[in-house]
């Protein structure tokens, strides 16, 4: 999730449920065959946000913490230009920037994911950073691009290949993103949870979440510490702990019990 341990820097996100469509949803179907083939662009779009919705925002207020993991936050985070020299663009979205977790344990459990030891970096916003709400949702600014309306039907445009714009590289928070404990790609995707449906659900109603900073939000955001796993500790060590401690969410809880101590840089 918020690791520099591979070149992808985006992460699974819970899968979503699907429900049937609302009586709006069928409205917008039904208004969409009313006028495909014949309207604007601008009618399209109107269309697609009718369904989909507009743009939200949030503030993410100066002095929040956050949290990402690597092999050496000191070498790699451990002053504001070596955080600035860390933007990369993300596979999924072509958006430019840095990942972080807003609790601790979306960080530490990327050491079980991987089943490497990593070290854990703190940050702190020295700015209120307004993002949009969504990982995915900064394509409601250019929606026609992405969205087709084929037979009075809202699909996904696959042929869809061109640079984000530059309004495009939004800042974001997404609520849906959850710890792992696996990631396997030898036969296939196998992606295991870490928590149970009822932790992930507390865990996300805590405010708990991805941060997305692009370039420029990430000005804002200050190394604070780095802390490293004590030398007895695996992977293993690590699960034991945090299944027998119903899985602390804070790095408070890990500090206290000596599975993390803090790393001089």
């Amino acid at each position: 999730m918020f690791s520099s341990q591979e070149p992808q820097v985006c992460y699974r996100m819970k899968n979503k449920t699907r429900h049937k469509k609302s009586q709006t949803q069928t409205r917008t179907k039904r208004r969409v065959k009313s006028i495909h083939g014949g309207d604007t662009k601008s009618s399209i779009r109107k269309i697609l946000l009718d369904k989909f919705g507009e743009l939200e925002y949030m503030v993410i207020p100066e002095g929040t913490l956050l949290y990402r993991s690597s092999p050496n936050i000191c070498d790699q985070y451990g002053t504001h230009e070596k955080i600035m020299n860390n933007m990369m663009k993300c596979g999924d979205t072509g958006k430019t920037g840095i990942y972080m977790g807003k609790f601790a344990i979306l960080a530490i459990a990327m050491s079980l994911e991987y089943r490497t030891m990593m070290e854990i970096g703190v940050f702190k916003l020295n700015k209120d950073i307004t993002v949009s709400i969504g990982k995915y949702d900064y394509r409601k600014l250019h929606i026609e691009d992405y969205f087709n309306l084929v037979d009075g039907e809202t699909k996904f445009n696959r042929d869809f290949d061109r640079e984000l714009y530059p309004d495009e590289n939004l800042s974001h928070f997404d609520s849906n993103v959850l710890p792992l404990r696996t990631k396997k790609y030898s036969s296939g995707p196998k992606i295991k949870h870490l928590l149970s449906d009822e932790l992930q659900t507390e865990l996300m109603n805590s405010g708990s979440g991805e941060v997305f900073l692009n370039e420029t939000d990430a000005q804002h955001l200050e190394f604070v510490k780095a802390y490293r796993f004590s030398k007895k500790i695996t992977p293993d060590e690590l699960f034991k702990y945090m299944k027998k401690n119903n899985y602390p969410f804070h790095l408070e809880n890990y500090i206290k019990d000596k599975i993390v101590k803090e790393k001089d840089c």
